[in-house]
């Protein structure tokens, strides 16, 4: 990766780290390393670092087209905020959506003839919902940024785990039963993943 730029810094540790975070590149490195050998250091992980670099690019690009100014998605529609966009900010305008997401999750699983206990709230980083063993329902409160198919999907997947723990093939068969098009919506929600990720 020619002409990298990187800021090292140095502290009581035994190992050197590099760390990429929004396209910028650290290198933590103990107090009495070599400059030569962090910079060896560096030149072995170029690929490693170059390909961090181009996948949070792509990461940033793809922030910047699904929020525009002070523009947030909410369920296939833009809302306008007062305030700049922040971590905070989102976290917040996502959180008090959350009433409206109950709703839609009330009605689908009235629609289904399936409950579970909730849905209460997450804010995971991997996670779009989850249904524990005591059919406890989590949705991840980004999920209102999603179109409203693909969360349908979602509260579909997770009322469905309250029949079956599992994903065996009689739990894509209720998943099936339920929403003939599940597999399509299924396709089209790997394509958002990033917005887990988005403002935190």
């Amino acid at each position: 990766m020619d002409g990298l730029i990187y800021k090292v810094i140095r502290s009581r540790r035994r190992t050197i780290q590099i760390i990429v975070k929004d396209c910028n590149v650290v290198v933590r490195a103990p107090l009495r390393c070599d400059d030569s050998r962090i910079e060896e250091f560096v030149a072995e992980k170029a690929g490693w670092i170059e390909a961090c670099v181009n996948r949070q690019k792509g990461f940033m690009e793809r922030v910047s087209a699904f929020v525009k100014s002070n523009e947030l998605p909410l369920f296939g529609e833009r809302v306008m905020l007062d305030a700049a966009l922040n971590p905070l900010v989102v976290k917040n305008f996502y959180f008090k959506q959350f009433d409206k997401l109950k709703r839609v999750f009330d009605d689908v699983s009235k629609r289904c003839g399936l409950s579970g206990c909730g849905p209460y709230s997450s804010n995971a980083k991997t996670l779009w919902g989850t249904c524990d063993s005591r059919n406890v329902i989590r949705l991840n409160m980004r999920l209102s940024a999603l179109p409203l198919s693909l969360v349908e999907y979602v509260i579909v997947h997770e009322l469905a785990h309250t029949v079956h723990h599992n994903h065996s093939k009689v739990f894509w068969l209720t998943v099936g039963r339920i929403m003939p098009d599940y597999a399509k919506r299924r396709k089209e929600l790997k394509r958002y993943s990033w917005v887990l990720e988005m403002y935190r």
